[in-house]
């Protein structure tokens, strides 16, 4: 049940660029192999660089990596959920969902 893609990429403005999709999708935000954050979004591109540059509750365990997978916006939040609840990210879209505390 892991990201479709198995592949993180480096957690910066020039690898967001080069490698993250302008597509609809779920993304998780990573410390090393801790799951940070996973959350979904209708451009992955501009929500991770709005991570990346604006988002103030990460900034005290600054992500070291991201992976994403495509999904379509009616499938997103069904395989949101089971990624929560398998991996227990730290951080999610969905705070009624958090299974951890800070």
């Amino acid at each position: 049940m892991p990201l479709e893609t198995t592949q993180h990429y480096e957690f910066r403005w020039g690898v967001i660029l080069a490698n993250a999709p302008r597509d609809s999708g779920i993304y998780a935000l990573f410390r090393g192999e801790e799951w940070l954050y996973v959350g979904e979004a209708d451009s992955i591109f501009i929500v991770l660089l709005e991570h990346l540059y604006q988002n103030i509750r990460l900034s005290t365990e600054m992500p070291t990596s991201f992976a994403f997978e495509l999904c379509p916006p009616e499938l997103r939040t069904p395989r949101l959920l089971q990624l929560v609840f398998r991996y227990q990210p730290t951080y999610t879209d969905r705070p009624e969902l958090k299974v951890r505390e800070d």
